[in-house]
């Protein structure tokens, strides 16, 4: 009997606490350890509202570009709502890019729904929700979200970014010759705020997000 009311008090596993300990590994480079977390919660939690970003998270791991391919296909075809839906097509656009099928690379990013503002504003709009309708800030601290030798990349995420209603820069910074494009997000007097910030993005966005100094004026 005890036993039995023990089950009745458990909670219902929904599989986050999965997902965040193979984001976990993903984040710290644990690329072995993040591959069989995910695979795990794949099978594990099918209708689980992770489900989408945990198939991201498993197609990034891939080393056969094909089948992580076939991953991105996957998020594309069912989840075309997701928040990684565009970083999907892109990767799947640089493979084709790669194998020399520029014309496939092409067709790909032009049925991307990105041509279609209104879609993606439904997703999850400033208006609807209070956890991205962000201040117009200023201060020192930033949020990095993404560092792009491919300027047209960094423009991608920019404007993901942009639609749900974030404040995004794109910094350009040249390191050893080369040029490499930084998206950051935001602007705040304190660490302690910014800090806050990346943990949004880091679970609403599936983005990695780190605090640095800001490097646009006030």
């Amino acid at each position: 009997m005890i036993y039995l009311l023990f089950l009745l008090l458990l909670s219902p596993d929904d599989g986050e606490k999965s997902f965040k300990e193979a984001k976990d590994h993903f984040e710290k480079g644990r690329y072995a350890e993040a591959g069989k977390s995910f695979q795990d919660f794949i099978h594990r939690y099918p209708k689980s509202p992770l489900f989408p970003s945990a198939l991201y998270y498993r197609g990034r791991l891939f080393r056969d570009p094909e089948r992580a391919v076939l991953t991105y296909e996957e998020i594309l075809s069912h989840f075309p709502k997701s928040p990684f839906a565009e970083d999907a097509r892109l990767l799947i656009s640089k493979y084709h890019e790669a194998k020399g099928d520029s014309a496939r690379a092409r067709e790909v990013l032009e049925t991307s729904t990105l041509s279609h503002p209104e879609e993606n504003h439904k997703i999850r709009s400033p208006e609807n929700d209070t956890s991205t309708n962000l201040p117009i800030p200023t201060g020192e601290y930033t949020v990095q979200v993404g560092s792009f030798e491919n300027l047209p990349e960094a423009r991608r995420l920019h404007e993901r970014l942009k639609k749900k209603g974030y404040k995004v820069f794109i910094i350009p910074a040249t390191i050893e010759g080369k040029t490499f494009h930084r998206v950051r997000v935001g602007g705040y007097a304190t660490k302690e705020e910014a800090l806050k910030l990346g943990e949004v993005l880091k679970e609403r966005e599936g983005l990695p997000a780190w605090v640095v100094r800001t490097e646009i004026s006030k």
